[in-house]
């Protein structure tokens, strides 16, 4: 009697269940290495955001009627799914800000990128929002809502 080729129902199983439990494992570390590299480049917009505003700064004194820069590269339109960026006097400004719009600037100004679906880009919760300040400080918004001086844990959201 000829052997069929092929598998069985058995093997088929448990080659899923190896393929499930590999894929179980990977996944979160995959959201969560896309998190962090999404959070970075959030971090590199906010600098190259300043520098463009610093840049236009020493272009014009007056301050009164500028346009707000859009830092090279698209990095604020990259991420707009994942993070919205502002411009304020504040850090309690939550409106997001429109790149190209005139405007008077003022210092002392500040830069925010938060993450707009409220959560920290990693299992380190004081990364859910970072803020550059006008004279180059940087902090972060931790989930109580503080801009706090990113010192020890906090200091991972800015590399």
């Amino acid at each position: 009697m000829a052997r069929e080729k092929g598998f069985t129902l058995i093997e088929m199983m448990v080659v899923l269940s190896i393929v499930g439990i590999l894929a179980m494992l990977a996944i979160p570390g995959y959201r969560s290495h896309i998190a962090q590299a999404q959070q970075t480049r959030a971090a590199a917009c906010l600098v190259e955001t300043a520098a463009a505003i610093h840049r236009q700064a020493l272009a014009d004194e007056s301050r009164s009627d500028w346009t707000l820069p859009r830092p090279a590269g698209g990095c604020i339109e990259g991420l707009s799914e994942v993070y919205a960026f502002a411009i304020a006097a504040t850090a309690e400004s939550a409106s997001e800000s429109t790149w190209g719009d005139r405007l008077s600037m003022a210092e002392p100004w500040q830069i925010r990128a938060w993450r707009r679906d409220g959560m920290a880009a990693s299992s380190n919760r004081l990364c859910r929002g970072l803020i550059y300040r006008h004279d180059g400080l940087r902090r972060v918004v931790p989930a109580d809502g503080e801009a706090p001086a990113p010192i020890g844990e906090a200091r991972r959201c800015w590399q």
